[in-house]
């Protein structure tokens, strides 16, 4: 499949285990039973978008294969995806080739690294995307199949073979499938494609590769500065990769409630950044005790200060990522990075 500029076509029984099977001995599968991806359905998938299907997005790696239209509705196919959410797949896989996205240094590597896709726009209704109660949770076909197709073109086009190639110690479970929307509908401040520069009425989609999320809970604090103190302090522990990977893109998603705590409390979104840049620190004799310390080349901003400043997460206040998601309760979440982010508007 990884190798050619148009799918290929299979003579199988119509019989959805067999078909299962054979593709799960080919390795074309992540373990979860597929669609059958026949003709009449690619091409079903296909018109979900005005691409055309030997369009490339460009090359993936680690096999450096072209990300042709055809291939990717093929995966979304198997992945269980609708026609109508294709352009949403193409565009979030556009985003994760930027070479800001480093795909290259993490497809291959022990780091358990997964893309976060955020979805903002009207394409969150029209698709049925969840951005409420269990955002990062099951039931919503439009979160679920996004995501798995991405990951199964990662997979199937660009070589990242689980235990072959792709070598995460442990993984998690955000490498099957990790696609949210914003709640834009509850949240105090501009949306997260509207800040980078889009239209509010631009369907977009950001991407970065990442860690699974961490929650945060705080039930006491009714306060910003109380209910953002307790997620600086979680968002930087010595074992997170985030602190040590100089120039990526933290991601502090704040549930509704916390959000209008710190909203009620006068905070924009900028504050938000900033209370976090400032307190998300660990002091730099800390950070020689364990970690990454002696496997990375320290930048000037690291290297040269006392042995008891507190160090940020990442060079400027505006690399953190503020988005508002999941429903009501007094729970927010972090998703440590490991690359920079990537935000682009969804081709309707």
């Amino acid at each position: 499949m990884a190798d050619k500029a148009a799918p290929e076509r299979i003579p199988l029984p119509d019989d959805a285990s067999a078909i299962f099977d054979y593709y799960e001995e080919q390795g074309w599968t992540d373990g979860l039973p597929i669609i059958p991806p026949t003709e009449e359905r690619v091409q079903k998938m296909l018109g979900g978008t005005k691409a055309a299907p030997d369009k490339s997005l460009g090359q993936i790696p680690p096999s450096n294969s072209d990300v042709v239209v055809a291939k990717v509705a093929t995966n979304a196919v198997m992945a269980g995806c609708r026609p109508e959410y294709m352009p949403v797949v193409l565009c979030a896989l556009e985003a994760l080739l930027d070479p800001l996205c480093n795909l290259y240094g993490y497809q291959a590597t022990t780091y358990p690294k997964a893309p976060l896709i955020i979805v903002n726009g009207p394409v969150r209704q029209r698709i049925k995307l969840n951005s409420g109660y269990g955002v990062f949770g099951p039931g919503w076909r439009a979160n679920a199949t996004i995501g798995r197709a991405v990951r199964l073109c990662m997979l199937n086009i660009g070589g990242g073979t689980p235990g072959v190639t792709d070598k995460d110690t442990h993984a998690h479970p955000g490498k099957y499938t990790m696609c949210i929307g914003e709640n834009e509908e509850n949240s105090p401040w501009e949306p997260l494609h509207v800040e980078r520069g889009f239209k509010k009425e631009d369907s977009c989609v950001t991407v970065l590769l990442s860690e699974g999320p961490h929650n945060i809970n705080d039930h006491d604090n009714t306060t910003g500065k109380g209910v953002l103190g307790v997620c600086a302090d979680t968002m930087c522990t010595l074992g997170m990769n985030i602190v040590f990977r100089h120039n990526s893109d933290p991601v502090l998603m704040l549930g509704p409630e916390h959000a209008a705590n710190c909203a009620q409390d006068g905070f924009s979104k900028r504050d938000v950044k900033k209370f976090i840049w400032n307190k998300a620190r660990l002091p730099h004799y800390k950070l020689k005790t364990g970690g990454m310390y002696s496997f990375h080349t320290w930048p000037v901003w690291y290297t040269s200060l006392d042995e008891h400043d507190l160090l940020p997460l990442c060079p400027d206040e505006n690399q953190i990522i503020v988005i508002v998601a999941g429903g009501p309760g007094k729970q927010s979440a972090c998703v440590p990075p490991l690359t920079r982010s990537v935000t682009k508007r969804v081709a309707e």
